[in-house]
C-alpha cells in the first residue's frame, strides 16, 4: 500500500479499531468518526457557506444551519435544517463548523448568544463592507470566484427569490420553528441565552472554516477544552466553484486524531485536505496565502503598468508572463478575467484582503520575522483602501496603482 504524504490527514481508521476516547462519558461522542447521519451544525450560509452546506446535507449528513443575514438564511440549500440562532445549530451535533468573517465573528458566536456583536454580519452589502456602519466583514455576491475568496456574505448561485417559498426558509428546507426535538420545541429549551460553545455538549467538535487569526484561534481551542470540546481550524481555498464542486484546498491544523475524526466531512467539501500542524496552524496558512497573493497582484499592477505606458500590449505581456518564470495566479487569473475586462468583479472585497495581510504580518512579527516587504504591501494596500470605495474589490489595486503613478508626456499613450 502506498504511504500517505505526512502533510495529508490521515482518514478513519480501516481496520475496524475504535479509537479509545480520553473520557468514557463522552466516547458516544468523541470516539467515532464523523460520517453519513452525524449531525452536522453549520454557521455562516454566505458565498461559500451555503454550497458547502448543501453538499453536506447531500451526502447524507443531517445539517443545521443559521446566518445572521436573513437573505442567506432564505436561500438555504435543500435538505438543510435553518435554525432562530446560531446555538441552536448545536442541538444534538457531532460537529460545528463556522464559516464566518474571522475571529471577531468566531468569537462572538461562540460567546455571544445575542449574534449583534461587532464582527457580524447583518444582510452585508457587496465588497466586504456591512452597510449598517458597524464594520462587519462581507463579500460580495453574484460574481466570479477567486481562490481568495473563503468569506460569507449574501449566498451565491441560490435560487431566486421569487420561485422561493416565502412562508419558509428555502423550498426544500426546514426551519426550527416547524419542528419538535423529543416533544422540545428547538428554540425554547434552556440553551436559549448560551453562546455556541457552552450550548455543545462534552465530546463534540468545532470546525472552524473561517480565516481567522492563529494565536486568537489556539486560545479559543484552549477554552473550548476546558468544556470538553475539541476545536480544530480548516480554512479553505478554491472560492464559490470550488465550494459547489467539493474541489476546496483546505488547509487544518489540529491533532490528528482529531482531524482523523472529521476527514469524512473535510473530504465532502475538498478534493485536498492538508493537516499543516497543530491548532492555528491552517489559519496561519491561509493568511501566509493571502499576503503573497495580494503582493503578487500588487506588483503585477506594477509591472503591467509600466509595460503597457512603455507600448507592449497588455494581453501578449500577460500571454508571454503566464509561460515564464513571473507567472501567478495574478497573471493566470486575475488580470484576464477581472482587470483587464475592467469589471474588478472577483467577488472578494479589497477590505478583506487587507485583514488577512495583516493577519499575517501580525503573526510573523510575533514570531520575530521581519515583515519589510509584506509591511509595504500592507501599506500600499492601506493607501488603496482609503481612497477607493468602501464596496472596492481586491483586484482594483490595479486601479489604484495607475492612479498614483503618473506617466511623464513621452510614455502616455
Amino acid at each position: 500500500m502506498t504511504a500517505r504524504p505526512s502533510s495529508e490527514v490521515p482518514g478513519p481508521a480501516t481496520d475496524g479499531t475504535k479509537v479509545p476516547a480520553t473520557d468514557p462519558a463522552t466516547d458516544l461522542i468523541a470516539g467515532r468518526p464523523l460520517g453519513p447521519g452525524s449531525v452536522i451544525g453549520f454557521v455562516g450560509l454566505g458565498n461559500m457557506g451555503g454550497p458547502m452546506a448543501g453538499r453536506l446535507a447531500a451526502a447524507g449528513f443531517h445539517v443545521r444551519a443559521y446566518d445572521a443575514a436573513e437573505t442567506a438564511r432564505d436561500a438555504a440549500p435543500a435538505g438543510v435544517t435553518i435554525t432562530r440562532g446560531a446555538a441552536e445549530t448545536a442541538t444534538d451535533a457531532d460537529a460545528v463548523i463556522l464559516m464566518l468573517p474571522g475571529s471577531d465573528a468566531v468569537e462572538a458566536v461562540l460567546h455571544d448568544p445575542s449574534l449583534r456583536g461587532p464582527g457580524l454580519m447583518s444582510d452585508p452589502g457587496p465588497g466586504g463592507v456591512d452597510p449598517s456602519g458597524t464594520g462587519r466583514d462581507a463579500t460580495r455576491a453574484g460574481s466570479t470566484p477567486t481562490d481568495d475568496m473563503d468569506r460569507d456574505a449574501t449566498h451565491v448561485g441560490s435560487t431566486p427569490m421569487d420561485d422561493m417559498d416565502r412562508d419558509a426558509t428555502h423550498v426544500g428546507s426546514t426551519t426550527v420553528d416547524d419542528m419538535d426535538r423529543d416533544g422540545t420545541h428547538v428554540g425554547s429549551t434552556a440553551r436559549d441565552g448560551m453562546g455556541l460553545l457552552a450550548a455543545l455538549r462534552p465530546g463534540a467538535v468545532v470546525i472552524d472554516m473561517s480565516s481567522s487569526q492563529p494565536l486568537r484561534t489556539r486560545e479559543l481551542a484552549a477554552r473550548a477544552a476546558e468544556r470538553g470540546i475539541v476545536l480544530v481550524d480548516a480554512p479553505v481555498s478554491g472560492g464559490v466553484k470550488g465550494a459547489v464542486d467539493g474541489t476546496l484546498t483546505i488547509m487544518t491544523g489540529g491533532a490528528e486524531r482529531d482531524l482523523a475524526r472529521v476527514r469524512p466531512v473535510l473530504d465532502v467539501l475538498g478534493s485536498r485536505v492538508l493537516r499543516l500542524g497543530p491548532v492555528g496552524a491552517g489559519h496561519a496558512m491561509k493568511a501566509l496565502n493571502n499576503l503573497m497573493s495580494a503582493t503578487h497582484l500588487l506588483i503585477t499592477a506594477e509591472a503591467m503598468l509600466a509595460g503597457e505606458r512603455f507600448g507592449l500590449d497588455p494581453e501578449i505581456m500577460l500571454t508571454t508572463v503566464n509561460t515564464s518564470s513571473g507567472r501567478s495566479g495574478s497573471t493566470e487569473n486575475k488580470w484576464p478575467h477581472f482587470v483587464l475586462p475592467g469589471t474588478f468583479d472577483s467577488g472578494f472585497g479589497l477590505r478583506l484582503m487587507l485583514k488577512d495581510m495583516r493577519i499575517a504580518v501580525e503573526l510573523a512579527q510575533a514570531i520575530g520575522v521581519a515583515p519589510r516587504l509584506a509591511q509595504a504591501a500592507v501599506d500600499l494596500w492601506s493607501d488603496a483602501a482609503e481612497h477607493l470605495p468602501a464596496t472596492a474589490d481586491h483586484t482594483e489595486i490595479a486601479r489604484q496603482v495607475a492612479a498614483a503613478s503618473t506617466a511623464p508626456a513621452n510614455c502616455r499613450r
